[in-house]
């Protein structure tokens, strides 16, 4: 009993000793389980550590008042969740009241929700630009799209007019007094009842359906009667082309159309045989759709039963084309005989949306 009596009066005298210091202390002590007691160690005159391994060591800082905030532990951990975090990462959970305060430093603003500094913000006396004129919050419209507007005061019924130099207010015409070729300089103001288109012109409603009365634009295909249009390509061999047994293409006509419709294909030329012997030989000559479409019958046959330096080549025939890319081929087939030499011709397409009644 005596002990803990000694050990009690120590602590006293040693706390208020600590009062008197400017700077935090680390009290070292040992707790002794058996009894129940503690005592003080690593002191003046006192032992440095505790005098059993089987007594706990312990310690603590005096509360002095000017002790340094930097030495208490756990300074890192985020245990007020009521007050504000310096690397802005807690929002805030209600309205911030600034007491009168500014809040100054502001980075300049650059996307939508950015707090807007001073300087970024439109100000009363703020001189305005662009087609504005005088200062806000009171501008006034001086210019449309950079063009003046006149200062004058407008009337009842009076519309804005481009003179030439501004803006400016002018009283419309009637549309009775439009004539021909007039509307695109005069002004239309629309009364209560609906303007007779016939006024602005002179004409009458049928005028417009007349297709003589047409001089500008452009009308669609659609728009055209049935066989109103047509058109035309040709081409030519620029040299004879080699013949051989089979099918041999003369010539190629790659051409585009704006509708379906058909093409009347005509080919005439001339192609070279053999001189100087006697032989018989019969050719086809061929307008198909592709390089390889030879003789069927009812296209006409050449038949050479004597020696000559050429013979004629004339063919026709009518087919049904698309709208857009089109081909045509004009080929020679070797029937029977000796084959010819070589050929050359003219390939003519002509197009036509329709066929005659």
């Amino acid at each position: 009993m005596k002990r803990t009596t000694t050990v009690l009066i120590l602590s006293v005298v040693a706390t208020a000793a600590a009062h008197a210091q400017t700077a935090p202390k680390v009290f070292f002590a040992c707790y002794t389980q058996n009894t129940g007691t503690i005592y003080r160690i690593k002191e003046g005159g006192l032992s440095t550590q505790c005098t059993n391994a089987k007594h706990t060591e312990f310690n603590w800082i005096d509360g002095v008042p000017g002790y340094d905030h930097g030495s208490l532990n756990g300074l890192a951990d985020d245990d007020h969740p009521q007050y504000l975090r310096a690397d802005g990462t807690r929002a805030l959970t209600g309205d911030l009241n600034a007491g009168g305060k500014k809040i100054t430093g502001l980075a300049v603003a650059s996307a939508n929700g950015d707090a807007v500094s001073f300087e970024q913000a439109v100000k009363r006396g703020d001189v305005a630009g662009g087609d504005l004129a005088g200062a806000f919050p009171t501008p006034t419209v001086a210019m449309l799209q950079g063009h003046a507007v006149a200062g004058a005061v407008p009337s009842a019924g009076q519309v804005l007019t481009w003179n030439g130099t501004a803006w400016t207010p002018a009283t419309p015409v009637s549309a009775g007094g439009l004539s021909e070729g007039e509307a695109d300089a005069r002004y239309l103001r629309l009364q209560a009842t609906a303007a007779d288109a016939d006024k602005l012109d002179g004409r009458d409603g049928t005028a417009y359906l007349n297709a003589s009365n047409i001089n500008s634009g452009t009308l669609a295909l659609a728009r055209l009667p049935a066989g109103a249009l047509a058109a035309f390509k040709s081409i030519r061999n620029a040299s004879r082309v080699p013949m051989g047994g089979g099918v041999t293409n003369v010539l190629r006509l790659d051409f585009t159309t704006p509708a379906a419709g058909f093409v009347f294909a005509s080919a005439s030329g001339d192609c070279t045989v053999s001189a100087g012997s006697t032989f018989t030989v019969t050719w086809a000559y061929i307008i198909g759709t592709t390089a390889t479409e030879g003789w069927t019958v009812g296209f006409p046959v050449t038949t050479i039963q004597s020696p000559a330096a050429d013979t004629p080549l004339m063919v026709q025939r009518v087919l049904p084309v698309v709208a857009g890319a089109n081909s045509i081929f004009l080929n020679a087939e070797n029937i029977n005989g000796t084959p010819l030499r070589a050929c050359a011709a003219e390939l003519v397409a002509f197009f036509t949306t329709s066929q005659l009644p």
